[in-house]
């Protein structure tokens, strides 16, 4: 009982402290079409409070249903849309492609 301790001790100090923190903004994108405007809810991510050209300019995931092979992310939960209550969110799975795919 006394190793599983000692080893569990050791390999704590040995591993990476993994801290990620930034912020996902759920957000509307209309896009301009002859026909009549299409528009998508999706998401973007910054490490800080971003100014109007970050918005601009950060890359858009779309929502899925599946992000297991493909770039994208998918949401369950009342809190995905806009103006949704993040603490309201059941499921948050991001895939940025390589190897990036985390989820809560």
């Amino acid at each position: 009982m006394q190793f599983t301790h000692i080893f569990f001790a050791l390999l704590g100090n040995l591993l990476p402290v993994v801290n990620a923190n930034f912020d996902i903004y759920t957000v509307q994108q209309i896009i301009f079409q002859p026909q009549a405007p299409v528009t998508t809810v999706g998401f973007e991510f910054f490490g800080n409070d971003p100014s109007r050209d970050n918005v601009i300019h950060a890359a858009y995931y779309a929502p899925s249903n599946d992000v297991s092979k493909s770039k994208g992310v998918r949401c369950v939960g009342t809190g995905c849309g806009l103006g949704g209550e993040p603490g309201n969110i059941d499921v948050m799975e991001m895939n940025f492609g390589n190897n990036w795919h985390f989820s809560k």
